[in-house]
């Protein structure tokens, strides 16, 4: 969680307010896992943070937009807080957001809504392509992305999980991160960010996407001892358990597993962006967990910078001058380990809110406050967010 004053002074801003002590019926009562307060946390000190921390560093200037990507839900929650970060920034939010509810007369009520802001860009739009149809490059949703890219934020809010097998042994999911990452490998020469929240049960993965996921970590503990000794003292993992996993004997504890299977995505997409001549730094940003409908913390909402390396090459021939001195990207060895520290630090927002009930009512009044303009009944919701 950020702890710097000027930061937290500017997410205090977005969507301030309190529920009022009279609190008046509205007229929606469903309630879903994203309308408790811990996903509000996410939206504002993981979301809006480093999105915020972003366009400091990008300097878009009072003209300037940001572009993103997104799942909003027939809510569009995140695109009204995101809303807020470019309105103090002066920045338009330039946003296409994947929804096939197209049809839904919430979803609609919301884009009108949403769009009749000062800071919002006219071209943004909800179309109804899925995410896993990002996998075919013939399809409609990839040539709406084309047409929108390159992007400043890619928000992959996902309700399962991003290894979900279909027929085939595809995963849907990872093929569109793997599009989405060409795309912006193409035509993105500065930093961005990739949130990703998924599904993290162990029952959910099939066997054969357990072994080539758990592979790269076994080629990087036999090839580097450096990886093999920070794996085994920040996550107490080792080449043995890992085994266990890829031949389902299982010897891995919940926690555990849960940092395994974590490591093992963020491996895949650090590999990815690093392979083949490209060289795209993956760095984890602070990133979170928690527990959606078990005692288990089985969901995980994770944060990485990716950032083109600029690799400034000398003259060896010695025909031109001397211009500055060379520094190398980083390698992915190096990245695979502070994957691990980062992974080793994050944050179960459940724990984290229970023990803190100062931030804990906080979160409450501040999702309470936006649900309610959203004509969310404020007493149902009050018992709906106790009910954690």
């Amino acid at each position: 969680m950020p702890d710097d004053s000027e930061n937290q002074d500017s997410l205090e801003g977005i969507f301030q307010g309190e529920i009022s002590s009279t609190l008046e019926s509205g007229t929606r009562t469903k309630f879903k896992p994203w309308h408790k307060p811990r996903k509000h946390f996410v939206r504002l000190y993981q979301w809006c943070y480093e999105t915020r921390q972003l366009l400091k560093r990008l300097k878009p200037g009072d003209d300037g937009e940001l572009r993103y990507l997104g799942l909003p839900g027939e809510d569009l929650l995140d695109i009204r807080v995101l809303q807020g970060v470019c309105q103090k920034f002066k920045v338009k939010l330039r946003y296409i957001g994947f929804d096939s509810s197209l049809t839904s007369a919430q979803l609609n009520l919301s884009r009108h809504e949403v769009n009749s802001g000062n800071f919002i860009h006219p071209s943004s739009v909800v179309t109804s392509d899925r995410l896993e149809e990002l996998g075919s490059l013939d399809s409609m949703a990839y040539q709406n992305i084309d047409r929108h890219s390159p992007f400043d934020v890619i928000n992959l809010d996902l309700c399962d999980s991003v290894t979900a097998s279909a027929q085939d042994g595809i995963i849907p999911n990872l093929e569109a991160i793997r599009t989405l990452c060409d795309v912006q490998i193409k035509r993105r020469g500065q930093p961005w960010l990739l949130f990703l929240t998924t599904r993290a049960i162990r029952e959910n993965l099939d066997q054969k996407t357990t072994q080539l996921l758990f592979d790269r970590l076994l080629k990087n503990i036999s090839e580097n001892s450096g990886f093999s000794a920070t794996l085994n003292s920040k996550l107490k993992l080792n080449e043995a358990q890992i085994k266990s996993e890829m031949e389902a004997t299982a010897s891995l504890n919940k926690q555990g597993w849960l940092s395994a299977y974590v490591l093992a995505v963020s491996k895949w997409l650090l590999h990815y962006m690093m392979a083949n001549g490209y060289v795209v730094t993956v760095r984890m940003l602070p990133s979170y967990s928690y527990s959606v409908r078990r005692d288990d913390r089985d969901m995980v909402s994770l944060a990485f910078l990716l950032e083109p390396a600029s690799l400034l090459r000398e003259d060896d021939t010695q025909l031109t001058k001397r211009r500055q001195t060379v520094v190398p990207a980083a390698s992915e060895i190096q990245l695979a380990e502070e994957l691990v520290d980062q992974i080793a630090r994050i944050e179960d927002i459940d724990e984290k809110l229970n023990l803190d009930s100062e931030l804990k009512l906080k979160m409450f009044k501040k999702c309470g406050a936006l649900l309610s303009t959203l004509r969310y009944d404020m007493v149902a919701y009050r018992d709906f967010a106790a009910a954690d």
